[in-house]
């Protein structure tokens, strides 16, 4: 009988990591012109503190540069979750989303993906949060 593979080791990518990627770890919304400070972290740009890192506490003598491969990787991103936006509203389907440790609830329409997409972008989603995400109906309430 062949041993089970931890889930850890799965190829697949699961979208709350890929999410988690795109999230600037100060404001939780997902990342506007993201930079790389000079201790190597990431942030937006507006997030940064003048001189020193949030996150190592190191004091920086030199500035931060634009991380380019984050923002367009995340320009792409944003393109491609317009594509599937556009494509889910052809289809009939609704889920009850909610945010862990949270009262935010709400009923979507767009996917588990989209949702995470959009919980992120306006900040409900924290780094350390996942979503529940309940398929049901097509008749949201709201």
């Amino acid at each position: 009988m062949a041993e089970e593979q931890p889930k850890e080791l799965e190829s697949a990518p699961r979208p709350r990591e890929i999410i988690r990627l795109l999230q600037c770890p100060i404001c939780y919304k997902l990342i506007t012109e993201p930079v790389i400070l000079p201790c190597g972290y990431q942030c937006c740009r507006l997030c940064q503190s003048p001189q020193l890192c949030p996150f190592c506490r190191q004091i920086h003598t030199s500035s931060s540069q634009i991380d380019k491969t984050l923002w367009m990787v995340k320009t792409c991103f944003e393109q491609e979750m317009d594509r599937l936006r556009a494509a889910s509203s052809r289809v009939s389907m609704c889920a009850e989303v909610g945010v862990q440790d949270t009262i935010i609830h709400k009923s979507y329409w767009h996917g588990k993906l989209l949702a995470m997409w959009d919980l992120a972008k306006d900040g409900s989603l924290r780094l350390d949060n996942d979503i529940i995400y309940i398929e049901r109906s097509p008749t949201p309430d709201d």
